[in-house]
């Protein structure tokens, strides 16, 4: 092959150069680290969202959400040392995770394109959408402050979080080399249902929070209905969620031990067969 690429040059300095060119050419489309280096840094941009989450929770109970009252500066500063208190530094804070967040997660899609044919063909696809939620996430971030909290723009911000958070999760989770046990399809049905409860829990308890449903509730008979409806919706979403760990243990049990000749001679290390072919280079 590298004969028919390269005719035979007469000169051993061009013969060094061409066959780097070839190996540079090779390791680019056949790197065996390209799905763990996606992987890493999925993973370490949903626990960087994980923290985000929290501080906007504590943002929102602090009622720090105004703190900052510009966008996307604070007092027209990078950083705001004259106005810096609890609740101007959490604004503050959950501004900047985002922005580390967001840039991450803008090297992740670039990656994923670059290492494409050392990937699965979904990979690059699904880093794609996870740049468009943090873009989409980045407008409402602003759209709250601009709008001064409105509610329906608060519970979109939520929600676009949560749909970010797991598309980071299930890309760390489909590049991680696993034996499977054929069981996926029999919870698929629980599992769909288990998500669409719990995402939706959340959602509701946004629309709680972003309009204070408790306190109208407690004080008058305004927005109970919200209320009720958020604390009777913990019910279905647990009892979902508990069904599918359960069902899913079960079925793991249940599944007979593999025979000794379908392990592999290094149980230990990885494998990522099940994740894609191995890239040719012609």
């Amino acid at each position: 092959m590298t004969e028919f690429l390269f005719p035979e040059p007469t000169g051993g300095t061009t013969q060094s150069l061409a066959r780097s060119g070839l190996a540079s050419f090779q390791s680019r489309d056949d790197d065996s680290t390209a799905p763990r280096q996606i992987q890493s840094l999925a993973q370490h941009l949903a626990l960087a969202t994980f923290i985000l989450m929290g501080i906007g929770s504590a943002t929102r109970v602090m009622n720090a959400g105004l703190a900052c009252p510009d966008w996307p500066l604070c007092y027209g500063q990078l950083i705001p040392t004259n106005q810096m208190n609890l609740q101007v530094f959490l604004e503050w804070f959950h501004r900047l995770d985002a922005s580390v967040v967001g840039f991450g997660t803008i090297a992740l899609a670039g990656l994923s394109w670059w290492k494409r044919p050392s990937l699965p063909r979904w990979t690059p696809w699904l880093c794609s959408l996870a740049l468009f939620l943090v873009v989409f996430q980045g407008i409402l971030g602003g759209l709250t402050v601009t709008q001064l909290l409105r509610f329906d723009i608060v519970t979109a911000h939520l929600g676009t979080a949560l749909l970010f958070f797991c598309t980071l999760l299930s890309i760390t989770i489909l590049l991680r080399p696993y034996d499977a046990l054929g069981t996926a399809q029999a919870l698929k049905p629980l599992s769909v249902l288990a998500v669409l409860l719990v995402y939706g829990q959340s959602l509701l308890g946004g629309v709680v929070a972003s309009r204070w449903a408790l306190h109208q509730c407690l004080g008058g008979e305004a927005l109970c209905q919200v209320m009720n409806s958020h604390i009777l919706g913990v019910f279905p979403a647990t009892i979902a969620s508990v069904a599918l760990v359960i069902w899913a243990n079960l079925k793991a049990f249940s599944k007979p031990p593999r025979d000794k000749s379908e392990v592999e001679e290094n149980p230990q290390a990885p494998s990522t067969k099940h994740l894609m072919p191995t890239p040719e280079v012609s």
